[in-house]
């Protein structure tokens, strides 16, 4: 029995789903059977391909690595939270709000520090990456 037999007789059966679609999995509309039979449209096997199996392999391995490096980046922000507020190193995370009573208000100067330690290394530290923002992204586009 042909692709287009069983499609016809599955849409005899009341099996509309079965019949409307081109491949193994649901259809874009179940009414679709007839006029898929009527037009001799051939079923389409989906099977996995090594193009599949490698693009899953690769967001696993993307995943994983993301995963590891947002960690990694969460015990940065420790060890510098409790180098700068509290003398200690360590990767615990902790609240800079218990070094308040330590630092009185050079609390303040801490975080405005490192914002002038990171605009000193954009500004002067990555001279490839000039010009590679996402304005000009965008306005390639």
């Amino acid at each position: 029995m042909s692709e287009t037999d069983e499609r016809s007789l599955a849409a005899l059966e009341g099996r509309a789903v079965e019949a409307g679609s081109t491949t193994e999995g649901l259809p874009v509309a179940v009414g679709m059977g007839p006029a898929l039979a009527a037009a001799n449209v051939p079923v389409q096997s989906t099977l996995v391909g090594k193009r599949v199996l490698y693009l899953s392999l690769l967001a696993i391995l993307l995943g994983l690595s993301a995963g590891v490096i947002a960690v990694v980046l969460r015990h940065l922000i420790g060890l510098f939270t409790n180098l700068t507020f509290y003398g200690r190193l360590s990767t615990e995370f902790v609240s800079p709000a218990g070094a308040v009573p330590q630092l009185g208000l050079w609390v303040i100067g801490i975080p405005v520090a490192g914002g002038l330690i990171v605009g000193v290394m954009a500004r002067f530290g990555a001279k490839r990456f000039v010009g590679m923002g996402f304005r000009r992204r965008w306005s390639r586009c």
